[in-house]
């Protein structure tokens, strides 16, 4: 069954509790980083496909990095899979979908996260800081 109702996001109040195996965001806007932590808070596994970018509160700002070759959709991608290993999701499998969109990458987690949700927040406190998207290690082994 799917619950559709306005919610009010921050660390501090946003811990729904949903009874789910899965947490599903298709282009899911301004919820996409929140995605890994809901599953993590509710002890399930996620689908993310990331579109439009969205920080934990704002629309995103790309800053211009100098000799950098990578897009801004790349670079959201890296930040979105950042938030799910901060999230504890160890093996987070990248799909590319066969769906008409220029937005096809997706991922996926099929275990479920471990950690404690108070440890995820403090990592995720840290990287919600890095307004600038080009904090985000640039780790080539994700894609």
């Amino acid at each position: 069954h799917f619950i559709l109702s306005k919610i009010d996001v921050s660390f501090s109040t946003f811990c729904p509790n949903f009874d789910c195996e899965w947490i599903l965001g298709n282009h899911s806007d301004e919820l996409t980083p929140w995605i890994p932590y809901l599953a993590l808070y509710n002890s399930c596994k996620f689908f993310v496909l990331p579109c439009c970018f969205w920080d934990f509160e704002r629309l995103m700002q790309f800053g211009r990095i100098p000799d950098h070759k990578e897009g801004r959709y790349r670079r959201y991608l890296k930040y979105i899979y950042r938030i799910g290993e901060l999230c504890g999701f160890d093996e987070i499998e990248t799909e590319n979908l066969r769906i008409p969109s220029t937005k096809y990458i997706a991922f996926v987690s099929r275990t479920r996260s471990t950690m404690d949700p108070v440890e995820c927040i403090q990592n995720l406190q840290e990287i919600a800081n890095c307004t600038r998207i080009q904090n985000v290690p640039n780790d080539s082994q994700v894609f």
